[in-house]
C-alpha cells in the first residue's frame, strides 16, 4: 500500500514538505465532552484558559486581560481559573489552578468556567482542542481564530496579543447575554463534526479509497 499523508487541518495542505491533500480533523469524545445547562452570567464571572509557559500560547494575554477587568469593573467579581501548569512566578488575586488528570476531569473544568479564552499566536485556522472542547461543553469561547470559531456564528474572535480586546470582549459578552446564548447553541451544533465516530469513518474511507 503506498504511503498516504493525511493532515488534520486545511492550513496544512501543501504546507512546507507535506504532500497530503486529505483532511481528517482531530476527534472528540462527545460522551465525555457533553454540554452543560445554559445559565446566564451572575455577578461572579469565572474566566478560563489552558495555562502554558510558552509565550506563543498566549496565557499572559489572558492574565493581563483579567487584571484589566479587575481594575475597570467593580460591578463584577472576576475569577481566573487556569488548567494544568501552575508555574507562574507572580501571585494573582482570584487565581485558581486546576490540574485535570483525564478527559473527564478536563471536560468538568470546561463546564466549570463561564468564559473560555484560547489566545494562541500561531497556527491560526487550525483545529484547536480547547476551542472544540469548550464548544462541546457549552462554554462560550473567545479565541484568536482557530477552527471552527466564527465571530458571526459561534464564538468571539480577537486579535493576537491583545489583552485589551479580550477584556473588552468579555464585558461585551456580559452585557449581551442573549447573543451569548445563541452562539453557544450554534457552537454545539458546529462541533458535532468532530465526533469520534464521524472522524473514524472518514479516516477509514480515505484509507480504503487509497
Amino acid at each position: 500500500m503506498p504511503l498516504k499523508q493525511i493532515v488534520n487541518s486545511h492550513i496544512y495542505v501543501n504546507y512546507k514538505n507535506i504532500k497530503g491533500k486529505d483532511i481528517v480533523y482531530p476527534g472528540l469524545d462527545l460522551k465525555k465532552y457533553y454540554r452543560k445547562k445554559y445559565i446566564p452570567f451572575t455577578n461572579e464571572i469565572v474566566i478560563g484558559a489552558i495555562n502554558r509557559t510558552e509565550i506563543w500560547k498566549g496565557t499572559n494575554d489572558v492574565i493581563e486581560a483579567y487584571n484589566i477587568l479587575k481594575k475597570v469593573s467593580r460591578k463584577y467579581n472576576f475569577k481566573l481559573k487556569l488548567a494544568y501548569s501552575n508555574e507562574l512566578n507572580e501571585k494573582i488575586d482570584g487565581l485558581e489552578y486546576i490540574i485535570p488528570k483525564n478527559d473527564s476531569e478536563l471536560a468538568d473544568y470546561y463546564r466549570s468556567v463561564d468564559i473560555m479564552v484560547a489566545p494562541g499566536h500561531i497556527q491560526l485556522g487550525a483545529v484547536h482542542y480547547p476551542v472544540i472542547e469548550s464548544m462541546a461543553c457549552g462554554t462560550p469561547i473567545i479565541t484568536t481564530g482557530y477552527y471552527p470559531a466564527d465571530d458571526k456564528r459561534n464564538a468571539w474572535i480577537v486579535s493576537v496579543k491583545s489583552p485589551e480586546k479580550i477584556a473588552e470582549c468579555i464585558m461585551y459578552m456580559i452585557e449581551n447575554q442573549e447573543l451569548v446564548h445563541q452562539k453557544v447553541e450554534q457552537a454545539i451544533q458546529d462541533v458535532q463534526q468532530f465526533d469520534w465516530n464521524t472522524i473514524v469513518e472518514k479516516f477509514i474511507k480515505i484509507i480504503e479509497e487509497s
